[in-house]
């Protein structure tokens, strides 16, 4: 497989990091560790998304709109390595609700619409690329929504306190060693994942306390314990509503090395390194940030068997560091994560409308500024939601920020992270590192680094657009068929083909950077030579499940008044939908055919209409020769340069679809067809060549009437989504203000692809809608460089005074 070539200033910035570092070339770690890091980084160059929507609470038969954000998953900067995404909804059984493909040089906008059978419930929001599903699908971008259908029966249930809780524990640096200290985190989160409020006691066999422990935010604290040879440690928890429970700890090693992160200094960080039982050598300490190599110390252990390192905090980059502890043969003993909160890679976004409160109908005028850390005006594109607040709807806890500095490099869910980016001071400081503790890298394995840090990728990324993945196989034995030539069209008025010949394994790729919306799809072989293969095409869509589990749905009853009302609202409004909230972008893709322009066209409306195929082909299309032998027909194409006619038969196309049976041509009604292109020359597609071509096309480019090789694949394909244009009503006349047509919009306005100017300023307009309330304005940004931001601002509509 050809590897991606990475764009430039990824590769030079790693490349100066790894050899602007003290000592390199006497340092073996560096020279072959690091060597392999920065290998396994370029070979495989990971690659992020964020997902903005619009709101996070729908009812059945909404529209939820998006908009998709792409950065290099390594530096955090605008990345277009993937030009297609798949957004999928799925329930709490995996099971896909509603999927789209996304063309990402379109902006990256699209919308979902949910099914109005859609069972209330929560869901789970997903989004990546086919390059991404190299990888583990726990680093794909995941949102928990929920939806409601008061169409059907809703549970409902009164909050009532968890009693069942999943505790976990994680010793510093990954294991306990008898005899040594040891930092002890540990994470209590309920059935619904929110971490629980607890106090308790570490006791051994003998019942001895010899810890005491309370979480500090969101279910986590820590513990330091000694532990010792024989002895069996659980810990005790009593919850603040009285929930009791025992949990046992895990079990300390015999001998190993013990690693300690002290974050007390403005300037430095210490890790400590304690062994025991193992061999007082060296240990080197190195550091990377998304597997950008920071910083790199050996140290010799002293007659006590410790070391310190002084991680000195300047070397460190924004977001999470991998410190990982190697022993003298080169082997990870011990590792855990720093958290170093962003500023100097935060996009400062703020939001401001004209007035703080508004009548209905009326013009708000909203101003958003994006500045720099050091406050200087940012270019950046952002998207914009303006939605009513509610009982219904939560407010967002992740945004662009977080998601990409913190929420995309843990495994799980991360509560409330953007708690870890407000300046909490040592509250938040002791916070963030109790998250370090409980979570561990593991988007690879050392081991995969050392061992193969270039090994076979199965996924390529979609690099110049749509990708249409199939499989050939042998009808007679079902065995994949390598190496057989393929013929992929979409019948349409723009004749499009794609040929690729199948893999070892039987894969087929066929590059479709035009194919949008459900189409209607032929895949084939050249039946004269190859006729006993079947034929698959491979769902696009990851199967892995999502790492976020939706949990039950449950509406109390105070909620359902409001719930009924803003069904009821839904279907007044989608009853009273102007014909403008169904205006789609339709792409702009070039129309002329695969094989330019042809030398010869025919409209053949031009001419006199012939019952035959036969007679308009000799009476009118000179180029194209009607042959017949025996009782099959065939066609010649007269070379317009040697003004001789070719051996072989040319490629014949209906409606960009390959004819292989000259007499199914014959057959057809010419009065279906409009146009008739003919290329009297050899064509070339890669390496294959055709002697000739004569493409057929008819009035609507639907194969009218024609019966496709029962030996080929016709199977309806869902291509890349159509963008929908999102309508936002305009009153700017006074007759607009009084018409009786209600309008009940939540969601006010939605912009997914607003650009601010070189100053960072933009403008936007929108009409309030005739429901009173409080509305939030939610904005999320990037920059070119790779800021991220959000802002949201709030205003209130109130009935006007009579």
């Amino acid at each position: 497989m050809t590897r991606p070539h990475l764009h430039k200033s990824f590769v030079l910035t790693a490349f100066c990091l790894l050899f602007s570092i003290k000592g390199w070339a006497q340092n073996v770690l560096l020279s072959d560790i690091g060597q392999k890091l920065h290998a396994a980084a370029s070979h495989a160059t990971p690659e992020k998304l964020f997902v903005h929507t619009d709101r996070n609470y729908y009812l059945a038969g909404e529209t939820l709109w998006f908009k998709i954000y792409q950065v290099d998953g390594i530096t955090h900067q605008p990345f277009s390595l993937s030009k297609v995404a798949c957004v999928e909804v799925l329930d709490s059984e995996n099971v896909p609700v509603v999927q789209a493909k996304v063309a990402m040089d379109q902006g990256g906008g699209g919308s979902l619409a949910l099914p109005s059978s859609m069972a209330a419930g929560k869901y789970v929001l997903r989004a990546y690329t086919n390059w991404m599903k190299n990888f583990d699908a726990a680093y794909f971008f995941e949102k928990s929504i929920t939806v409601v259908n008061t169409f059907k029966p809703l549970a409902q249930k009164e909050p009532e306190v968890s009693v069942d809780y999943m505790v976990r524990f994680f010793p510093e640096g990954g294991h306990l060693v008898n005899g040594l200290q040891s930092k002890v985190a540990f994470q209590a989160v309920d059935a619904q994942g929110k971490g629980g409020s607890f106090v308790g006691a570490v006791v051994n066999s003998k019942n001895d306390t010899v810890a005491r422990f309370y979480t500090h935010k969101f279910g986590i604290g820590t513990f330091q314990l000694t532990p010792e040879v024989g002895q069996q440690y659980r810990a005790v928890f009593k919850g603040n509503q009285g929930q009791l429970m025992t949990r046992p700890l895990p079990e300390a090693q015999g001998s190993g090395v013990v690693l300690q992160l002290t974050d007390t200094h403005p300037d430095h960080v210490s890790v400590a390194v304690t062994t025991a039982g193992v061999n007082k050598a060296s240990y080197s300490l190195l550091v990377h940030t998304r597997q950008m190599v920071q910083w790199v110390q050996t140290q010799s252990v002293d007659q006590q068997g410790t070391a310190t390192f002084l991680l000195p905090k300047s070397k460190l980059a924004e977001g999470i560091s991998h410190l990982t502890l190697f022993n003298a043969a080169n082997q990870p003993v011990s590792e855990r994560l720093y958290f170093k909160r962003p500023q100097a890679q935060v996009l400062n976004i703020k939001a401001d409308t004209d007035r703080r409160e508004y009548t209905s109908r009326s013009e708000v005028n909203l101003q958003v500024t994006a500045q720099s850390f050091l406050n200087a005006g940012q270019a950046a594109q952002l998207s914009v939601a303006v939605y009513r607040l509610d009982s219904l709807q939560a407010p967002e806890t992740e945004d662009i920020l977080s998601w990409f500095y913190l929420s995309s490099d843990l495994k799980g869910a991360v509560e409330d992270p953007g708690y870890y980016f407000l300046d909490m001071g040592r509250e938040g400081e002791i916070a963030a590192d109790n998250l370090m503790l409980t979570h561990g890298w593991s988007r690879f394995t050392w081991a995969d680094v050392l061992q193969n840090p270039e090994k076979p990728l199965t996924y390529i990324p979609e690099v110049n657009g749509h990708l249409v993945n199939g499989k050939i196989t042998d009808r007679r034995t079902g065995a994949p068929a390598p190496g057989v030539m393929t013929y992929l069209a979409a019948p349409s008025l723009k004749v499009g083909l794609a040929l690729v010949k199948s893999d070892q394994n039987g894969r087929l790729l066929f590059q479709m950077p035009n194919l949008y919306g459900t189409r209607d799809v032929v895949l084939q072989t050249d039946t004269r030579r190859d006729s006993t293969y079947q034929f698959e095409i491979l769902d696009p869509f990851s199967t892995e499940s999502a790492t976020r589990k939706p949990h039950p749905l449950t509406v109390t009853s105070n909620l359902l008044p409001r719930l009924e009302a803003a069904s009821l609202h839904l279907q007044v409004q989608r009853f009273h939908a102007p014909d403008s909230t169904y205006i789609y972008n339709f792409p702009r893709v070039d129309s002329t055919a695969f094989y330019g322009k042809p030398d010869r066209q025919y409209l053949l409306d031009d001419f006199t209409r012939f019952p035959l195929m036969e007679d308009v082909l000799r009476e009118y299309v000179p180029p194209v020769l009607v042959r017949k032998r025996g009782k099959r027909f065939q066609f010649a194409v007269v070379d317009q340069f040697r003004k001789e006619s070719f051996k072989d038969e040319p490629l014949v196309l209906l409606d960009g679809v390959p004819v292989f049976t000259t007499d199914s041509i014959m057959a057809y009604d010419p009065k279906n067809v409009r146009q008739l292109d003919v290329t009297a020359r050899k064509f070339y597609m890669g390496a294959t060549e055709f002697p000739g071509i004569v493409s057929f096309t008819t009035y609507a480019g639907n194969l009218k009437g024609f019966q496709v090789d029962p030996r080929a694949l016709l199977v309806e394909y869902d291509g890349l989504q159509i963008q929908r244009e999102f309508h936002s009503p305009q009153y700017g006349t006074s007759e607009l203000q009084t018409s009786r047509l209600p309008d009940l919009r939540n969601l006010l306005y939605w912009n997914p692809t607003v650009q601010t100017d070189s100053q960072g300023k933009a403008q936007l307009q929108f009409f309030t809608a005739d429901q009173k309330g409080r509305y939030q304005v939610v904005i999320q940004g990037l920059a070119p460089d790779g800021k991220a931001g959000s802002a949201t601002h709030a205003f209130e509509v109130k009935q006007p005074d009579l």
